[in-house]
């Protein structure tokens, strides 16, 4: 079974393109303030918290045969859960996802971001929030697509038009 968390500004539905391709059932998980789960205030909502919606989907597939897939920024949230989850893993996924390494933000994994963040939100002028709706890829240009948590096998996954 394809566990599929999605990035931040998006919901499950994000996934719904690329379901018909692939070879194996899946679930989309909604994290906090997002699709199922919009009740949540996106302010309020913490790492912790997409953890746990995480967790508990997973809580609610039966079997042993997880293939974790966090696209974009789910690649900070997903690391959360492996440990837990890891005798159910078969593979994770981290599919041009934002894998700060251990005890970083993600915003030290170059040293350039939260210049070219202050700069946006200078020229923005306070107009709109700075989320990723406003910049919708900036995050995941901060770490190199397919880095990989230490001990998991990446799998190819299919691309869609």
């Amino acid at each position: 079974m394809f566990v599929l968390v999605h990035g931040a500004g998006m919901g499950a539905n994000c996934w719904d393109r690329l379901l018909p391709f692939l070879d194996r059932s899946a679930h989309a998980v909604d994290l906090p303030g997002r699709g199922s789960r919009s009740d949540v205030p996106l302010e309020s909502v913490t790492l912790e918290d997409c953890a746990k919606a995480i967790l508990d989907d997973c809580a609610g597939i039966s079997g042993d045969d997880l293939v974790l897939v966090a696209h974009s920024f789910a690649g900070v949230s997903v690391p959360r859960v492996m440990a837990e989850l890891a005798p159910r893993l078969r593979h994770v996924v981290f599919l041009s996802a934002v894998v700060p390494p251990d005890l970083q933000a993600a915003l030290d994994a170059r040293p350039d971001a939260r210049s070219f963040f202050a700069q946006l939100d200078g020229e923005l002028a306070g107009q709109l929030p700075l989320t990723a709706e406003v910049v919708p890829d900036a995050l995941t240009l901060l770490v190199p697509t397919g880095y990989l948590a230490k001990e998991r096998s990446l799998v190819d996954v299919p691309a869609c038009a």
